[in-house]
């Protein structure tokens, strides 16, 4: 028979808190590949989406956030980076271990962008989960990519991440000082060959792109991509992209068939919210009624919508 007391019990085996536990490693390039093969388009998709998602959700005020990709040749070797404009930056004091096991404050962009798996305050959120970074690290040939932001109130910060069979450290490491200012300006140099990023906002260094990024980024692919995924952001005019491949620079455009036509000719019909669709509501359990604003189709009987 169990006596009802309790009181013989040693707390020291159920309270792991008072240890000093070892971190389990993790291969996180299987990983990295991992989470690339998650989206069924490839790398080139999955870099283009996750790096201009960052960017929107940082945009300022109604201007659109500009964004700006593409290789470049250093002293360094060949660098794949992702530069954005008009956005806040990555606000926030860096984060160590410890500091995630409490809330992060909404502003803890930089925290949050160099936590995986980290969810945001809204779950169902694009990238609430974090693991964006994942396709970055995969589209190294070394696992690794640096990054640098300017922010409004003038500090200038840099940090790196390097994927490995054994983990996936981030730097600068614990009981460092952060890498701010002229030392990681300093740093960010003797790395990758650039100079620090000159007006608020966030850039990403991917080291030594791998061979899949650059073949997207030769033929098209990668234009295509963002064609794709942020034709409606740029026709709204919510963000600006612009692709560098070399000394050429070209601005991504909507594509076809945007913008869709307005009236009937003779190869397309048109139809928008009028008279040809009066019933606007859609009526739901629960006494729910919404409106809808906006209905625009077009049958296009002489074209190829790719």
């Amino acid at each position: 028979m169990i006596s009802g007391s309790t009181s013989t019990r040693n707390p020291v085996t159920t309270d792991l808190e008072r240890y000093n536990g070892r971190e389990r490693p993790a291969n996180y390039v299987s990983i990295c590949d991992n989470f690339a093969d998650s989206y069924p388009n490839g790398t080139a998709h999955g870099v283009q989406k996750d790096a201009i998602q960052n960017s929107m959700d940082a945009r300022k005020g109604r201007k659109p956030a500009l964004v700006e990709m593409g290789l470049i040749a250093s002293d360094k070797g060949r660098l794949f980076t992702i530069t954005d404009a008009n956005t806040t930056g990555l606000t926030g004091d860096v984060k160590y271990v410890a500091d995630y096991e409490e809330n992060l404050a909404v502003d803890d962009h930089w925290a949050r962008f160099e936590a995986f798996a980290f969810t945001k305050d809204d779950a169902d959120a694009i990238g609430a989960r974090g693991q964006g970074k994942f396709i970055f690290l995969h589209a190294s040939a070394d696992y690794k990519m640096y990054y640098d932001s300017l922010r409004d109130d003038g500090v200038y910060r840099v940090g790196a991440t390097h994927a490995t069979r054994t983990g996936c450290p981030i730097f600068p490491g614990v009981g460092e000082d952060p890498w701010e200012g002229t030392r990681g300006a300093g740093i960010l140099k003797e790395a990758t060959g650039l100079s620090r990023i000159d007006h608020v906002g966030t850039r990403i260094v991917v080291v030594r792109p791998n061979e899949e990024l650059c073949e997207a980024l030769a033929n098209g692919e990668f234009f295509r991509a963002i064609q794709e995924t942020w034709f409606r952001a740029i026709q709204k005019n919510h963000a600006v992209i612009r692709l560098r491949v070399g000394s050429d620079a070209q601005e991504v455009s909507l594509p076809a068939p945007y913008p869709l036509p307005t009236a009937d000719s003779r190869d397309h019909k048109v139809w928008r919210l009028g008279k040809e669709f009066t019933d606007n509501e859609i009526r739901l359990g629960g006494g729910e009624t919404y409106r809808v604003k906006n209905f625009h189709a077009v049958y296009l009987n002489r074209a190829t919508i790719p």
